[in-house]
């Protein structure tokens, strides 16, 4: 019995289920953490560029853990204040905020004055724990007010909306009704209990795009997630739509809009063979609509094997900032695992950083790159197969033929000779014999 006490004791105070951590405040507490600064490819210290069409300038990473047990599983991630400040959720019922600090060039070098506090239902009672805390995704909820955001959860699905009250110090509690009625629409798309709603983003038209981490166990497509587009203010029927993640493994586990109203799409793979990947996508804005299947453009793939500093990356963040432009924020949940990291990475997105003097990471192709160019050279392969047994079929059709025809010949020839033949056998003239050629057939 001890040891099942013992056990249970430790179970809850790694995985946050509890309260206790912050007794009875519900707003933030200061947390002490070790912030070191990272690179994002630690083989290749000197590459800034990466992506697909050298789309990503990479502007700093950061490595954050903490004595703290109550630290961890970050899911979502948002950057307020002109990207001076962070504040994410943990899939154990807690916020978590932080003041960022970059170099004069814009580089990503530090972070200070962390809180971290537990998110309130409308009641005001702790949500802390994985049955009714498991937050995954936190977006702004549009309204003017920059406090006000919209948090998304798994197990007990449902979207709700957020303030963080005294400035940003907390406390965080949700507002009195939840965001438009997407549990009857998750429950009966068939999503798992831990495979809901990772990725929500609010449309540049107001609609709210949300993602299913997994497709339903039903479904044949085991590489395509069930999605929607809610009106949250008619509240009308949502239009439903499909993300189609080219392989089994990669799904969504956050949405970022970008300022022009695309959506990139962060997507997540772990094996124990390959280790964690993460790849960037977007998707166009004009093609979300009703009844699609969305693919969207690959941006980038990296993977912790071919050395970038990465784990469990889980959100995504992009905000334009005064003087840098366009930036993307990307952090991993660590699963209160010690054998896991909590990792920040910032980028500078643009078109193309190809014409640029910085140093570009040539990127292996993907595995997406490579099944495409499997499927090319087996399709070269059966090609220049088919062109040989054609042309090997015509050759012998061509030999054979010509032997036919010549046995013809020959048999015509015979035929016509046959006469001279027997007058030569029964004359005995031996002037007959000049009017027959020598050896008719010794050069057949």
């Amino acid at each position: 019995m001890r040891q099942l006490l013992f056990t249970l004791f430790v179970s809850r105070a790694l995985l946050g289920i509890s309260a206790s951590s912050f007794g009875d405040n519900v707003t933030g507490e200061v947390v002490n953490l070790e912030v070191k600064p990272i690179i994002f490819l630690p083989t290749l210290p000197e590459a800034k560029v990466f992506g697909e069409q050298g789309e990503l300038k990479y502007c700093g990473g950061l490595q954050l853990s903490s004595g703290n047990s109550a630290f961890g599983g970050l899911s979502g991630v948002i950057l307020l204040h002109n990207g001076s400040r962070l504040l994410a959720v943990e899939d154990v019922g807690r916020w978590f905020s932080a003041t960022l600090h970059y170099t004069k060039d814009g580089h990503l070098n530090n972070l200070s004055d962390a809180l971290l506090g537990p998110l309130l239902d409308a009641e005001g009672d702790s949500l802390i724990g994985k049955e009714l805390g498991d937050a995954e995704s936190i977006i702004a909820s549009g309204h003017t007010d920059d406090l006000d955001f919209l948090i998304s959860f798994e197990r007990r699905h449902r979207i709700w909306r957020y303030h963080l009250e005294g400035g940003g110090s907390g406390p965080m509690h949700a507002l009195a009704q939840p965001v438009a009625n997407v549990t009857d629409y998750i429950l009966q798309a068939g999503c798992e209990e831990n495979g809901g709603m990772e990725a929500i983003a609010l449309l540049a038209d107001g609609g709210l795009l949300v993602f299913c981490e997994k497709p339903p166990p039903s479904t044949d497509a085991i590489h395509v997630v069930p999605g929607w587009v809610f009106d949250v203010q008619q509240g009308e029927a949502p239009q439903k739509l499909f993300l189609d993640c080219k392989e089994d493994g990669w799904y969504p586990t956050d949405l970022a809009t970008l300022p022009g109203g695309d959506v990139l799409v962060l997507q997540r793979f772990y094996s124990r063979a390959k280790g964690s990947a993460m790849r960037l996508r977007r998707l166009k804005q004009e093609d979300i609509c009703d009844g699609v299947t969305l693919e969207g453009k690959l941006i980038a793939e990296f993977s912790a094997a071919d050395g970038f500093a990465i784990d469990n990356m889980e959100g995504a963040a992009v905000f334009v900032h005064d003087t840098w432009g366009t930036r993307l924020l990307i952090v991993s949940d660590d699963n209160f695992s010690p054998s896991q990291q909590t990792v920040l990475h910032m980028f500078q997105l643009s078109e193309s950083h190809r014409n640029r003097s910085e140093d570009t990471w040539a990127a292996p192709p993907s595995s997406e790159q490579e099944a495409h160019d499997e499927t090319r050279d087996n399709r070269f392969i059966l090609l220049c197969t088919i062109y040989t047994l054609t042309t090997m079929s015509a050759t012998c059709i061509a030999v054979l033929t010509l032997r036919k025809w010549y046995s013809w010949r020959k048999e015509d020839w015979y035929r016509q000779m046959e006469p001279s033949i027997q007058l030569r056998g029964t004359s005995g003239d031996e002037d007959m014999a000049a009017d027959l050629p020598a050896q008719p057939y010794a050069d057949m």
